[in-house]
């Protein structure tokens, strides 16, 4: 099975990053505005959601061997539909819940009004969902190892900052949870119903 649905997101990805290495300043951070998935944005442009994960700025690279390691072998594993609902799914719910803390601890007074309007887009919760859902479905322990160590690679940065509830290692770490359990979700559905006892 091929991953058609990996390569247009990769394409959309390379598509995005060559178009900000050409735009003036201002108008590359007026998209990252426009696309941001901040909560006054979300409920007023709730477009933006799916548009802003297909915006990478930088470390393209990074991203693409996150989608060759992750998306790629979950997609093949699962199908496209059901691969892209799952990245699509977790990387709503990621911005959802990270967003929705961030709301909870403004309204508390446990964080300035301002990090309200701060930029949350970009690529990291496709990318985190596609190795933690490819960890969870591989047919055999070896083609799970890979994402999953590509996954524990990255899992410092990633969520650096969770300590202090940061908005984008909360993502995180909400991307690898509903990674995770919609993989072994999608996992259990493929391989059928156990044996009875």
């Amino acid at each position: 099975m091929r991953a058609r649905g990996t390569l247009v997101l990769a394409g959309c990805w390379t598509a995005s990053w060559a178009v900000f290495k050409v735009l003036p300043e201002p108008a590359a951070q007026r998209l990252l505005h426009d696309a941001s998935t901040t909560l006054p944005r979300v409920t007023s442009w709730p477009w933006t959601l799916p548009v802003s994960g297909l915006l990478v700025q930088d470390e393209l690279p990074v991203w693409l061997l996150a989608l060759l390691l992750g998306a790629a072998p979950l997609e093949r594993a699962v199908g496209t539909r059901r691969a892209l609902l799952l990245l699509g799914g977790v990387h709503g719910g990621a911005t959802a819940l990270s967003q929705g803390l961030l709301g909870l601890r403004v309204h508390l007074g446990d964080a300035p009004h301002a990090l309200l309007t701060q930029p949350d887009v970009g690529p990291s919760y496709l990318a985190v969902a596609g190795l933690a859902g490819a960890a969870a479905v591989g047919r055999t322990p070896w083609s799970r190892l890979l994402p999953f160590v590509a996954l524990l690679a990255g899992l410092p940065e990633l969520l650096e900052g969770l300590a202090g509830a940061d908005l984008a290692a909360t993502g995180h770490l909400a991307a690898v949870v509903l990674g995770l359990g919609g993989g072994a979700v999608l996992h259990r559905r493929a391989c059928g119903p156990g044996p009875r006892a």
